[in-house]
């Protein structure tokens, strides 16, 4: 019983994805793991675009059945090389784990066409898009935070060039 408390407590209550302290934790240690054995390691940011407009629109309990249908979507994805976290709010990560950036943007590209394609009958049958930051473990991007970084700045690139839309952080050297 005690195990599957501390396992809950590395969770998010709503989504069941990994909660944003245990992704950083998984995330360091399957780099040093990819450092050790030179195999890539890729991670994704996911953001709801215009996810305020739900919650303004029809609540916050609507906005988080978005919330639990997105989740639920990344899970029938889910392989034993990927971890599926929702960072906060509505923004969701995907560490992809001895999977080349290739099939990780492949996978990701799929994701979002299904999301894309879903018709939310209870919010207006609205459709709802995402926008994702997709980078490859690197030099400049070494540990957890900077890859976090990197995501995020690919994925506000994706919102900035009209949303719903996969951007592949480029480094700026």
């Amino acid at each position: 019983r005690q195990q599957e408390m501390i396992e809950e407590m590395k969770k998010d209550s709503l989504t069941k994805l990994y909660n944003h302290n245990t992704l950083y934790d998984i995330l360091n240690d399957n780099i040093k793991d990819c450092l050790k054995e030179y195999k890539p390691l890729a991670l994704a940011i996911l953001d709801i675009d215009n996810f305020k407009k739900v919650n303004d629109t029809f609540g916050h309990v609507k906005g988080d059945q978005v919330l639990v249908r997105l989740s639920e979507l990344m899970k029938t994805y889910q392989t034993d090389e990927m971890i599926l976290a929702r960072y906060g709010g509505e923004e969701f990560c995907i560490v992809f784990i001895g999977i080349e950036i290739k099939e990780a943007y492949a996978i990701l590209e799929e994701m979002r066409l299904k999301f894309s394609e879903l018709i939310f009958h209870d919010i207006g049958d609205t459709k709802i898009t995402f926008s994702a930051g997709l980078v490859e473990f690197c030099d400049d991007a070494d540990n957890g935070t900077a890859l976090v970084e990197k995501a995020d700045q690919a994925m506000y690139e994706a919102k900035n060039a009209g949303k719903n839309k996969i951007v592949l952080y480029q480094s700026k050297k």
